[in-house]
């Protein structure tokens, strides 16, 4: 996943620093072609357009018990688990993609 990148940041570095400050892991990306996703929401009476780009990514190290105050939990789980989980639309769609990846 990608959250904001810094001025001249590669996708792929944003995607890996935001998974470390975010989730608390280290990882590598394992297929550089990122799946993605749009969407659009409405905050303050505004509709904000979104890109979202997820990478599949391979854990290096860390732990998700040191995430940042931006996510109320971070933990690995198991594909079905997460199936289960996934509320947004979107987010179920870009997971299953990523599942045909592997």
């Amino acid at each position: 996943m990608v959250g904001d990148t810094n001025e001249n940041e590669k996708m792929e570095d944003a995607a890996l620093r935001e998974v470390e400050e975010e989730g608390g892991v280290k990882a590598k990306i394992i297929n550089p072609k990122p799946v993605t996703v749009f969407y659009s929401y409405t905050w303050n009476d505004m509709q904000i357009d979104k890109t979202v780009h997820y990478y599949l990514m391979e854990y290096v190290s860390g732990d998700p018990k040191n995430h940042d105050w931006e996510m109320m939990d971070a933990k690995f789980m198991p594909e079905e688990e997460v199936k289960k989980i996934l509320s947004y639309p979107s987010d179920s769609e870009a997971f299953e993609k990523i599942l045909k990846l592997l």
